[in-house]
């Protein structure tokens, strides 16, 4: 079990670049058009919902100056490492608290140096404001921020529109709710770790097939649609942006293609990674 989890670890540290490069990546998408909006970035308040265990989307704002807390159910604050991780070795065991110790003392601090060199940021930002919170039931007053910033988070809350309230009570009138949705139609939606991968012994799209291999976390399975008319009830919306992964089309056999329409999935659905979305809080 030990020797799993420090292989594990080694292959985390292995990845920083490049998981660094992904993260800054994913910001400068669609970063043009939030600045726009908003008339830039910088002083705004961001709120990253969902920030993760190493919150790279909070450190990038730091970068370019926003005002940012990132919040999340999970959290392994910088100021509280021992605490954190002795609550995760009582709630989900030692091998879950040897990695994330890994994660909080070495990842975490040269993931930042990372995003920092990418972000060319040569002046020194503060640490990180990292706060344990739930999207369905904010911890902040109305109108608080000016952006909103989520990535591949909500796919995993239940109930999309009550945490979609939340964010409009707590996002000032004009202000920009910016959503990265991973959908469950997709061809790693089912979040079963390797799915999809050739050689590997998942199946494509065997979460909306067999349901072979379980999924690692909580998903609600709604799909682009169901996304697109509880947003568009609660803001007005500015873009939406299909992602579509053409390269997963090699795994999509004509017999797997028919037998997924049967079920009523058609062909771009399956492609399509991840559903992003700008709306603005209606003044």
């Amino acid at each position: 079990m030990i020797f799993k989890t420090v292989k594990k670890c080694r292959k985390l540290l292995a990845d920083i670049t490049v998981q660094a490069e992904a993260y800054v990546g994913y910001f400068q998408f669609d970063a043009p058009d939030l600045a726009e909006a908003l008339g830039g970035l910088e002083n705004k308040c961001v709120l990253d919902i969902g920030c993760g265990l190493s919150y790279p989307h909070v450190i990038i704002f730091q970068c370019i100056g926003a005002d940012v807390v990132g919040i999340d159910i999970e959290l392994l604050k910088p100021n509280a490492r021992f605490r954190c991780l002795m609550k995760i070795a009582m709630q989900h065991g030692v091998r879950r608290a040897l990695r994330d110790g890994v994660i909080a003392c070495v990842f975490n601090p040269a993931l930042a140096q990372e995003i920092k060199r990418l972000m060319n940021a040569n002046k020194k930002i503060p640490p990180p404001d990292v706060r344990e919170g739930d999207a369905l039931n904010l911890d902040f007053a109305d109108n608080s921020f000016n952006l909103i910033y989520s990535h591949a988070v909500y796919e995993h809350i239940p109930d999309i529109g009550r945490a979609l309230d939340e964010a409009k009570r707590v996002l000032a009138p004009g202000g920009i709710i910016r959503l990265g949705i991973h959908l469950y139609p997709s061809l790693t939606g089912g979040h079963t770790g390797k799915v999809g991968k050739l050689g590997c012994n998942v199946p494509p799209w065997d979460h909306l097939r067999e349901r072979t291999f379980p999924p690692t976390s909580y998903l609600n399975e709604l799909r682009e649609n169901d996304y697109r008319k509880e947003i568009e009830s609660k803001f007005d919306i500015l873009k939406w942006i299909d992602c579509v992964r053409e390269q997963d089309a090699e795994l999509l056999t004509e017999d797997l293609e028919r037998e997924l329409a049967a079920k009523g999935y058609n062909r771009k659905e399956l492609l399509t990674e991840t559903l992003v979305v700008h709306a603005r809080n209606p003044v």
